[in-house]
């Protein structure tokens, strides 16, 4: 089985975005593909800062939500 993150990006819960994400995910999960939506809105995310620390080290000197995102997105996923 396929498992997949659909980001729904606008901060308008219930509203036209979320209902055309949340529509794609009834469909994936007719065919057997189980998806994860995650609300951008519900995470703090700074800017980048532009200092390359993520190239030298591989780690972000960010502190904010998007090392959870990151997390799941390198997930293995089965």
């Amino acid at each position: 089985m396929e498992n997949v993150i659909a980001f729904m990006g606008s901060p308008r819960v219930g509203k036209n975005t979320d209902m055309i994400v949340d529509k794609l995910i009834e469909g994936n999960n007719q065919i057997g593909i189980k998806t994860e939506k995650i609300i951008l809105k519900d995470y703090k995310i700074n800017g980048c800062q532009g200092c390359y620390s993520c190239i030298k080290t591989g780690k972000c000197v960010v502190l904010d939500d998007m090392e959870n995102i990151h997390m799941k997105i390198k997930k293995p996923r089965a």
